[in-house]
């Protein structure tokens, strides 16, 4: 907020002045040489005189003495004329008024636009000569000018002109007064709830002045009621700090008061809006309730849902927000009847506004039922890019390199896109010459459920060494994060049918990536890169991996096929 000096927008720019010679003078006018005067005899003795005051100050008449005029008023000078008239003339009353006004020529100086000599007339005021010198500047006082009438100092403020129009003080001018506007004194600033905030003089010889002073200043507060007071203060030390201040607080020199609200909360109201014909805010009574707000169908709009409603409520203790449901059609038949607090806010939906609420909570609630992982699945294959079927994915070599099995050496794997190649249970690895492909279509939802149904069911696999035939049941299976249960016998699967069902569970343990690379597998955490033939080779030679095959057989204890279903 810019804050601006208070009273140069009306003294402060020059403009021409007019004195209308219309009109009786008043009898405070003092007269001077140069004034005319008429005098106007009827009765025994019929004349009209004009006499001008001469260099005398006196007016004189034929038989008549001599009388001393300038520097009396007029009501003076025309109670002497009438007395001497009928006292000289008998039987003549007299009428006396003024005709001419003289001209007067007045110094201006000081902190004004335009400095100098300025002729007026005996009816112009200081403030007439201060307007005809283009006003005062900024950096000139308002509340100390003053006019040097010979040995006399006729203080003038302006800000009593201003705020109050009190210009009983303020005098016509005489010939050779001088107007002196001296520089601008201590100033203060008020800001916020006042009629005129801006930035105030304070008066000749003061330092301070109260906070109730500075706000009649500035015309008052702007709304009625409780007010925060506080002050911007200058520290000793250069510094400026705020602090509050009382009623009966004052301001010093080159502060700023700030009149701030006490409290801006509303209340005894509440407010109904949505589909409703009339909505706003409505005066709060202790008997207010919902039966009082909504009273009948015409209080509706045509497509207000009646069935459901909500009042929006604040908690005073902790300002939390709160709903509140209720029927509007049981509201309707006095079956409920809810009491109103203060700033409650009743909501009335649409039938568009339920029918969208309704769906966002049946999409939420189908969401909620969903498996974790199935939902991580379709954000993943939302986020990654489906290899189509039919293009060749990337090529990396086989794992193994140089060293490795015949079978294995200089073959290539596609690396398929992950969801695709871990999802589809139907992907198939064929050996040939070095290269492999997978399907990348992707599930559905109700597939995806089935297959982490089949994937949560799949038996504990182990396999023998050697890839001889395994045999009917083994009594030890070990699981990642598990001990086996030897109790528990599970069927034996096919030394060949490893790899595959290896390849449909991820590996995240290191033991497992150790088995893994031995087989002629590449297995990441998060996804797998397949070389088919390097499996097909070893599951089809017998190759004997290096280590402890059977306990690597039992690392391979199957999985379910998605890590996200864990």
């Amino acid at each position: 907020m810019t804050l601006r000096q208070f009273g140069y927008d009306v003294f402060g720019t020059g403009a021409s002045i007019t004195v209308s010679q219309v009109g009786a003078a008043q009898d405070s006018y003092v007269l001077g040489v140069g004034d005319q005067v008429q005098i106007i005899m009827v009765g025994h003795e019929s004349a009209t005189y004009a006499v001008t005051i001469d260099r005398d100050g006196r007016i004189v008449l034929l038989n008549l003495p001599p009388i001393a005029a300038a520097g009396r008023s007029l009501g003076e000078v025309r109670s002497e004329l009438a007395a001497r008239i009928s006292a000289q003339f008998l039987g003549t009353k007299s009428f006396i008024s003024l005709t001419t006004v003289r001209q007067i020529s007045v110094l201006v100086t000081g902190e004004v636009n335009a400095p100098g000599m300025r002729t007026l007339t005996a009816l112009n005021t200081a403030l007439d000569a201060l307007v005809l010198s283009g006003g005062i500047k900024k950096s000139g006082s308002l509340r100390s000018v003053y006019n040097l009438r010979g040995s006399r100092r006729i203080p003038l403020d302006i800000y009593s002109i201003i705020n109050r129009g009190a210009d009983s003080k303020v005098g016509a001018l005489t010939e050779g007064d001088r107007i002196v506007v001296p520089p601008i004194g201590r100033t203060v600033a008020v800001a916020g709830l006042v009629s005129h905030p801006g930035i105030f003089e304070l008066p000749a010889g003061a330092s301070r002045i109260s906070a109730s002073a500075l706000t009649a200043l500035a015309g008052g507060q702007q709304i009625a009621g409780a007010k925060r007071l506080s002050k911007l203060a200058l520290e000793p030390d250069g510094r400026t700090a705020m602090m509050s201040i009382p009623k009966d607080g004052s301001v010093a020199d080159g502060e700023v008061l700030f009149v701030d609200m006490n409290r801006s909360a509303t209340g005894a109201r509440v407010t109904l809006s949505g589909d409703v014909s009339v909505p706003g805010v409505h005066a709060l009574t202790k008997s207010t309730t919902l039966s009082a707000l909504i009273r009948d169908p015409d209080d509706l709009n045509p497509d207000a849902y009646t069935l459901f409603a909500v009042i929006v409520r604040h908690d005073p203790n902790t300002n939390f927000v709160t709903m509140v449901p209720f029927s509007i059609a049981n509201v309707f038949n006095r079956t409920e009847n809810l009491h109103l607090v203060d700033n409650d806010v009743i909501y009335v939906f649409s039938v568009n506004e339920i029918q969208a609420l309704a769906g966002a909570a049946a999409s939420a609630l189908y969401q909620a039922s969903q498996p974790p992982g199935v939902a991580a699945l379709l954000a993943q294959q939302q986020q990654n890019t489906v290899v189509p079927a039919g293009q060749t994915g990337q090529s990396v070599p086989a794992p193994g390199g140089t060293g490795s099995s015949p079978s294995s050496t200089g073959s290539t794997a596609t690396a398929p896109t992950l969801p695709a190649s871990a999802a589809s249970p139907n992907s198939n690895s064929t050996s040939g010459s070095g290269s492999s492909s997978s399907s990348a279509s992707s599930p559905s939802p109700p597939q995806i459920a089935q297959m982490a149904t089949v994937a949560a069911n799949l038996p504990t696999v182990s396999a023998p060494p050697g890839g001889g035939t395994p045999p009917s049941t083994t009594t030890s299976a070990t699981t990642l994060g598990g001990g086996g249960d030897s109790s528990t016998a599970t069927p034996a699967i096919p030394n060949n049918s490893l790899p595959r069902a290896r390849q449909q569970h991820g590996a995240s343990d290191g033991r497992e990536r150790v088995c893994a690379r031995q087989y002629g597998q590449r297995l990441p955490h998060l996804g797998e890169r397949k070389s088919s033939d390097a499996r097909t080779a070893a599951g089809a030679s017998g190759h004997q991996p290096r280590g402890n095959a059977s306990s690597c057989g039992r690392r391979f204890s199957a999985r379910p096929i998605f890590p996200a279903f864990r």
